[in-house]
């Protein structure tokens, strides 16, 4: 059971990871456009 925990655990932060890089990548990638043009 231990086992499954931690790998929900290593789940659940590499999800929420991945979310916050997706927006702070949208964010940056919109400013640099918004630059470009």
């Amino acid at each position: 059971m231990l086992m499954v925990n931690k790998v929900t655990e290593i789940f659940y932060l590499s999800n929420e990871f991945s979310r916050e890089f997706d927006k702070t990548f949208k964010k940056i990638h919109l400013e640099s456009a918004y630059e470009q043009a």
